[in-house]
C-alpha cells in the first residue's frame, strides 16, 4: 500500500514521496434507491514523507485532482465546513507521527 500511495501521489500531484504508514482505512459504500450495490471503495490513508525540499517542489493537479496545495494545521482549521469532516483529525494524526 505504501508504494501504491507514493505512486498515486506522484501521478496526481507531481510530488515524489515515500509512503510511511497507514493512518486509517475508510469504507465508502454506495447503493441505488432499491439498495443494490453501485460501488464499494476501501480507501487507505497513507502518511507520506516528501523526498525533496519544499522549495524544490512544483506540485500540479493531475487528471483526478482539481487543485493541489500545502496546508498547515491552522489553515486546515480555517477551512471549516469547506473541508472534509475527517481532514483535520487525519492531519493531526499525521502530524503527531512525525
Amino acid at each position: 500500500m505504501r508504494i501504491a500511495a507514493a505512486r498515486e501521489l506522484a501521478e496526481e500531484t507531481g510530488v515524489e514521496a515515500l509512503g510511511e504508514d497507514v493512518l486509517t482505512v475508510l469504507e465508502s459504500i454506495h447503493r441505488d434507491k432499491d439498495g443494490a450495490l453501485l460501488f464499494h471503495y476501501l480507501i487507505a490513508v497513507i502518511r507520506c514523507r516528501v523526498t525533496a525540499s519544499l522549495e524544490q517542489l512544483n506540485p500540479r493537479a493531475g487528471d483526478d485532482a482539481l487543485e493541489v496545495g500545502w496546508f498547515d494545521i491552522e489553515q486546515i482549521r480555517s477551512l471549516g465546513a469547506a473541508a472534509s469532516s475527517g481532514l483535520l483529525p487525519l492531519a493531526l494524526q499525521a502530524e503527531a507521527r512525525t
